[in-house]
């Protein structure tokens, strides 16, 4: 699991090159341009967390498993990235804050969304 709550550098996500740029891509789609899009980020920091296949989901607890649980029940939106990822948005607060949650899309998170 990694847990971003700052505008991302593409390297520093541990996914597929395709699954970061688009991703980036989705991050960038509401705004003018990048430089706008970070602008905003930094006003209304954000949160990116990313599950990988290995995740151990028992093992997540607190504020980042009721995150994901928010992500899963409250989506914005839902879009399917390359590679069988997925991107989830939920809207924290009217300023726009948002957590993005991406994941396999094989990964079972019945648990998270239950608990």
């Amino acid at each position: 699991m990694q847990i971003i709550n700052h505008w991302p550098d593409a390297d520093e996500i541990g996914l597929p090159d395709e699954v970061v740029s688009e991703l980036i891509n989705f991050l960038v789609e509401p705004f003018a341009s990048e430089s706008e899009a970070q602008a905003f980020w930094q006003e209304c920091p954000s949160t990116i967390i990313v599950l990988y296949e290995n995740t151990n989901l028992a093992e997540i607890s607190g504020s980042i498993r009721q995150s994901i649980s928010f992500c899963l029940n409250y989506p914005e939106f839902e879009e399917a990235l390359p590679n069988g990822y997925r991107l989830l948005l939920a809207i924290i607060n009217d300023e726009g804050t948002g957590c993005y949650l991406v994941l396999p899309s094989s990964l079972d998170m019945t648990e998270v969304m239950d608990g």
